[in-house]
């Protein structure tokens, strides 16, 4: 059995000898990564319940709930990240996140610009096309479900 495919068991494991020791701290980068990425999830999802807020939603109250947290989880991890993680391209994993979340930047400033020009006046129309923006639609393989 080549080296290479050997999987030890669980005596080999606990009883291999290390040439030189490591100063190893997974537990503290491990926290240190969720901590970050927790809040910077919950960043995203605050502003997408500021938007339902804003938008006049019935149930919307400003809170998060759960689908703010899914559109910001949809927005970051795509459905190609882990590979280009695990062929270590961050370049791509930051330029697909980024460009789902173009789509929603393009669309929230649609809406904004719509308001500003209403203030009052409800017959402004700016043209939102929808279906450049909703994630389903895009034949990329990249809306949501596609999470491989």
């Amino acid at each position: 059995m080549s080296k290479s495919k050997h999987i030890k068991d669980f005596i080999e494991y606990i009883n291999e000898d290390r040439t030189t020791p490591i100063d190893i701290n997974y537990s503290g980068m491990v926290t240190g990564a969720m901590s970050n990425l927790y809040t910077s999830i919950l960043a995203i999802a605050q502003q997408f319940a500021n938007e339902k807020a804003a938008d006049g939603t019935p149930d919307a109250t400003g809170e998060i709930q759960e689908i703010d947290i899914s559109k910001a989880l949809n927005l970051m991890f795509h459905s190609d990240w882990k590979r280009n993680i695990k062929e270590q391209c961050l370049a791509k994993v930051q330029m697909n996140a980024g460009e789902r979340a173009k789509k929603q930047d393009d669309l929230s400033n649609k809406k904004n610009d719509k308001a500003l020009a209403n203030m009052g006046d409800n017959s402004f129309d700016n043209g939102i096309d929808k279906s450049t923006v909703r994630f389903s639609d895009d034949y990329s393989g990249s809306g949501p479900g596609s999470n491989q």
